[in-house]
């Protein structure tokens, strides 16, 4: 199946990793390669990134820069509280998104028409 994936952040790049072996698999993704950074949030739980990675031969640890034990909250007006922290870490995101998309066909700095796609893909993610 030709299958085309839209977006590299964690979500896409894994869904490469994942079909790359079994299809043809073709990303996208809008920003240049120079300039590819994904901007949202890099915390998650660690047992789930673990997990996940182990599915596609990728060692998470190697990407973990920080284990969470504890969170401080400050709330306006409020007294300062801590959260305690099981499994949170946060990680070497784009480092960990190279690392899924290694060996995959990516094309930078487009965002291609939907009834472009269509005429080339079976599926669009």
């Amino acid at each position: 199946m030709k299958i085309a994936v839209c977006g590299m952040g964690v979500a896409g790049s894994y869904l490469m990793a994942r079909l790359k072996d079994d299809h043809e698999v073709v990303g996208f993704e809008r920003m240049e390669d120079k300039k590819h950074d994904s901007i949202c949030a890099w915390g998650t739980i660690k047992s789930t990134m673990i997990e996940l990675c182990d599915k596609v031969g990728i060692d998470f640890e190697k990407y973990v820069i920080h284990d969470g034990k504890t969170m401080n909250v400050d709330i306006h007006n409020q007294k300062r509280f801590q959260i305690r922290l099981h499994g949170l870490c946060t990680y070497n995101k784009m480092g960990l998104i190279k690392d899924f998309i290694k060996d995959c066909t990516v094309h930078y700095g487009v965002a291609p028409k939907l009834e472009d796609l269509e005429k080339e893909f079976d599926i669009i993610v």
